[in-house]
């Protein structure tokens, strides 16, 4: 969470002090990625601490790639980075193994885990920004059964449902909580979805 927040302060900033801000974001995110992604080309949720989370907790892989797509705009435009970054954002929905109404599971590759509304929310943002970035639209037809599956999740009041307890990761939100992870990330999914509509229609 912390190198986008460097990586746009820098832009922000400008000059020679921001670019070595943009620096310093690109190097943390790139020692994020080989700390935490494992042989199978996903990120561990937690490592290298008092304690580790070896599971890929598809919101702690998912923060990853929201973080890391808005780095890519900022560092390519500063750093004319582009190759580098694109080989620390990876990401594909297909990898995550989407199910077939659009959901992605908690853990991600554990298919006795429960679908998870929140980090669904979160992938088909970042994808449909991505998509805007890069001009690729090859993933929205996953994107878009995922925003379904989350609008199917909305209730009257505009709360989502279906979500991971963000504070304890592996067990579903109670039935009378909300989770405010979730009500965040399906503001930043509008947001990239409505962009990327405008995009779309413009070209």
């Amino acid at each position: 969470m912390v190198p986008p927040f460097i990586a746009y302060y820098g832009a922000l900033q400008g000059g020679i002090g921001g670019r070595a801000l943009m620096q310093i974001a690109y190097d943390q995110c790139r020692l994020y990625r080989d700390a935490l992604r494992d042989e199978s080309g996903l990120w561990r949720h937690i490592a290298l601490g008092t304690w580790q989370d070896d599971t890929h907790w598809g919101t702690g892989v998912v923060n990853s790639d929201d973080g890391l797509s808005i780095l890519l705009k900022e560092v390519q435009e500063t750093l004319g980075r582009q190759r580098e970054c694109s080989r620390i954002a990876e990401y594909d929905i297909t990898t995550f193994k989407q199910s077939q109404n659009g959901a992605l599971l908690n853990v991600i590759d554990a298919p006795e885990s429960f679908e998870d509304s929140s980090s669904t929310s979160l992938l088909a943002a970042v994808t449909y920004r991505m998509a805007v970035f890069t001009n690729d639209t090859t993933l929205i037809p996953a994107a878009d059964k995922a925003f379904a599956f989350v609008k199917e999740n909305l209730d009257d009041e505009g709360w989502l449902q279906n979500t991971v307890d963000p504070y304890t990761f592996h067990t579903p939100s109670a039935s009378d909580a909300h989770s405010p992870e979730g009500q965040a990330f399906v503001l930043l999914l509008q947001a990239a979805w409505t962009k990327f509509a405008s995009n779309s229609t413009s070209r």
